[in-house]
């Protein structure tokens, strides 16, 4: 059951952002709506341990968030997400091209 909300989650998210451009509210409502997108959207596919997508995802909403408190929770998310990687790793070495990506 809790598979599908996260499916539902992403689907939402990412459809909220392909309309994001057309979107009418005022230009600060637009920006945390967007926001809030984004960080739904990485927390989403982390839980579907879609980690790359996830980083992508966190880092956008980073770029977007303005405090200093917003970003630090997502740089919590940010490390909470390579701690899962490096969990769900099977291989003895991961590649280190993802890792990469996940920190930067």
């Amino acid at each position: 059951m809790k598979m599908s909300f996260l499916v539902e989650c992403l689907r939402d998210c990412t459809r909220a952002l392909l309309i994001s451009p057309n979107y009418a509210k005022p230009v600060l409502q637009m920006e945390i709506c967007l926001l809030q997108a984004w960080y739904r959207r990485g927390k989403a596919n982390a839980s579907l341990n879609g980690f790359e997508d996830a980083v992508h995802d966190f880092n956008v909403a980073m770029h977007l968030e303005e405090s200093l408190s917003g970003k630090r929770q997502i740089e919590r998310e940010l490390k909470l997400i390579v701690d899962q990687y490096k969990g769900n790793n099977s291989v003895d070495q991961p590649d280190k091209d993802v890792l990469h990506t996940l920190v930067e």
